[in-house]
């Protein structure tokens, strides 16, 4: 739906922007259908007040409704204050892993 107000609440100021300049850049999205996710903790550590953890997703995908699938790893960062357990993780980053 591109919601971005509610994506708003689950990222961090640079991931907004980022995907806002995506929106921008391509207006009618295509459909992605997710066959199978599976998620790893890689590493979780605390910096100064945030406690960080980053997951690996290991995705297999098919877009645009073609038949043909695609495996897509990346690297997910999330971020949120060590003190508010009740709070938010936050979006962070995504690094392609190849």
């Amino acid at each position: 739906k591109r919601d971005l107000e509610d994506i708003r609440q689950f990222v961090s100021p640079e991931v907004l922007a980022e995907i806002k300049r995506q929106a921008q850049e391509d207006p009618n999205p295509g459909k992605t259908e997710l066959l199978l996710i599976n998620p790893s903790i890689l590493e979780a550590r605390e910096v100064g007040t945030q406690t960080i953890v980053s997951v690996l997703y290991d995705v297999m995908m098919r877009e645009n409704g073609t038949e043909t699938t695609k495996q897509v790893r990346e690297l997910w960062h999330f971020s949120r204050e060590t003190q508010k357990p009740e709070a938010f993780w936050l979006l962070e980053g995504i690094q392609q892993v190849e």
